[in-house]
């Protein structure tokens, strides 16, 4: 959900550790310009030196800022987003700044760390690609796209903060291009009233727009618009998997890469009555005057709100998740995407049934709980703990009478027991402190990421759903985003496993004998031979599979393949929780 620090891909401060990078703006080193559908843009290059004494220098375009939609001001606000004229201009713009991030409340670092102003005016994507051409016989058809989807939980967070230079050095560098995307985020991405007047789901309306404007333009920039990758984190990744789902926009990719969250997350997608009484609260909080206050709403006055909220300055509609004790007391946050019967116009559960399938890379880190308790200011201590219990028999309670197989019921004795709670045990301050980051990380994410695998491997032999957890010291929701000097084999590692799987649909990438393509009917690799230069990973990394249901890797400097799960807690506690999923 949340995005609560700088990160590996997000800081604009080269350090010690990393391979200089220099910025070049001679006039002999001309800009790249660019056609697209709505006129040409121009950006800039970057240099990338080389890492070693074998490598050359090479270059990378950089072009920041590019708008995919009219700006949703006026009329807009509130409006699903509208597609710019094609052409929209006619000499090269200059897309070599980043534009504003999207209306939100700062954390106190982002107004020191991020020096780009924030509008409604939100709506533009950033393109950062390889100068150099691709290898003919591994990229026929051009570079692989990742287009990242920035979380924050639905509230915060923009495309500003993963810095193009980090990008370049991280991701680029192992050719492939990549785009990040701004969205509108919080009240003005998800506002609903019930009816006709303010639908809602506005946010991800937009991630679909910008994914149409780089399927119809990515092969001006190099790019494959048939080998298209969607990753993202958090919230990002439960819009990921929301788009994957969609009939509208579940053409328009080919792979998805989920870090901490998916559509089978509690906290993913809020009910229509949820959503839309938080928003009449805002709304009434802002000054909206009801003519009666014990009426249900009419969509006379849902008009009239609007007609209101339209003339409301944009900052007004600020939101943040810090402090905001709902995502712990009920685990769902307040504004998120729901089901409106249009870019989701059924359950997640048949959806996920009818969905075309594609390979997957799905992970968590070791204490995912850690980030949300710093969130809502609350002590993981003994009072805590009984608090996690209670409200752990609320949703068993409620799991057990949803759930259609007795087996699956889990009284509140084994799930004390599940998790070592015990008389002794709450006079142990430490093991208290464990014990509850343990359960709020499996109840927000790794429960249902199991969930998620499961799924995926049982409605189809096609899928290759690769598994990571990433347990370094201290790991938390987010981590796989945070800055580390002693894990840079492990980020390095990292991003060659994802840009592997954005280019062949597979971690594992090339080996000697060619691209290793996994075929889930025979529980193996085929081999497509040809002749390239290895990008191969030291091991394999084995995906899911229905006899391997919970097949991981354990990414560190040394990665360890697992076939079971550390705890039993996951395989006991999955198959009930897996009833709260809309």
């Amino acid at each position: 959900m949340g995005s609560a620090s700088s990160s590996s891909l997000t800081s604009k401060h080269p350090d010690q550790h990393r391979p200089p990078l220099t910025r070049h703006f001679r006039s002999n080193i001309p800009s790249p310009i660019v056609a697209t559908r709505n006129g040409p843009l121009e950006g800039k290059r970057l240099k990338l030196k080389a890492k070693g004494p074998q490598q050359e220098d090479r270059w990378v375009n950089v072009f920041l800022g590019i708008p995919y939609a009219k700006p949703p001001l006026g009329e807009l606000r509130f409006k699903k987003p509208v597609a710019l004229d094609e052409p929209a201009w006619r000499q090269p713009l200059s897309t070599k700044r980043y534009k504003s991030r999207s209306i939100q409340r700062d954390f106190f670092w982002d107004t020191m760390e991020l020096r780009v102003g924030k509008s409604e005016d939100c709506l533009y994507l950033n393109v950062i690609t390889p100068a150099w051409s691709p290898d003919c016989k591994l990229f026929p058809d051009g570079f692989g796209v990742m287009v990242y989807i920035h979380g924050g939980g639905f509230v915060m967070d923009s495309a500003v903060k993963y810095n193009y230079a980090c990008v370049s050095r991280t991701l680029v560098r192992h050719d492939v291009i990549v785009v990040t995307i701004q969205y509108r985020l919080g009240f003005l991405g998800y506002f609903f009233t019930g009816d006709e007047n303010a639908t809602g789901n506005y946010g991800l309306y937009d991630q679909m727009m910008a994914l149409k404007w780089v399927k119809e333009n990515i092969a001006n920039f190099g790019g494959n618009p048939n080998n298209i990758t969607v990753f993202g984190q958090s919230a990002g990744a439960v819009s990921a998997d929301l788009l994957s789902l969609s009939p509208l926009s579940r053409d328009l990719f080919q792979n998805i890469i989920l870090m901490g969250g998916s559509a089978e997350s509690m906290w993913a997608l809020s009910s229509r009555e949820q959503l839309m009484e938080y928003c009449q609260q805002k709304a009434l909080k802002l000054g909206f005057q009801r003519s009666s206050i014990t009426e249900q709403w009419t969509k006379e006055e849902n008009a009239d709100l609007m007609q209101f909220l339209r003339a409301v300055p944009a900052e007004k509609f600020e939101a943040t998740m810090i402090g905001d004790r709902i995502v712990i007391g009920e685990l769902r946050i307040p504004i998120t995407p729901i089901i409106d019967g249009e870019i989701l116009p059924k359950s997640i559960k048949e959806l996920r049934k009818e969905s075309p399938k594609r390979n997957v890379m799905a992970g968590v880190c070791k204490y995912e709980g850690l980030l949300f308790l710093a969130l809502g200011f609350q002590r993981a201590n003994a009072k805590f703990l009984i608090y996690c219990e209670r409200r752990a028999q609320e949703l068993l309670d409620e799991a057990n009478r949803r759930s259609s197989i007795p087996s699956e019921a889990v009284t509140l004795a084994a799930f004390r027991d599940l998790y070592g709670i015990s008389d002794h045990m709450r006079k142990d301050k430490k093991a208290v402190q464990q014990v509850s980051v343990a359960i709020m990380s499996d109840l927000i994410n790794n429960l249902p990421l199991q969930n998620y695998c499961d799924k995926m491997t049982q409605l189809t032999n096609s899928t290759s759903c690769f598994e990571p957890l990433l347990p370094f010291v201290g790991a938390t929701h987010c981590t796989e985003l945070m800055r580390n000097h002693t894990d840079r084999k492990v980020l390095d590692l990292t991003t060659r496993m994802w840009t592997n799987f954005a280019k062949f649909g597979n971690p594992n990438g090339v080996t000697q004998a060619g691209i290793q393509k996994y075929d889930n009917n025979n529980n193996n690799f085929d081999v497509k031979e040809f002749n390239a230069e290895p990008t191969d990973i030291q091991f394999r990394w084995e995906p899911v599979n229905n006899s391997q249901p919970e097949n991981h890797l354990v990414i560190r400097e040394k990665p360890q393949m697992r076939q079971k799960l550390e705890t039993r807690r996951i395989e006991r506690l999955a198959p009930p929780m897996d009833s709260f999923l809309q």
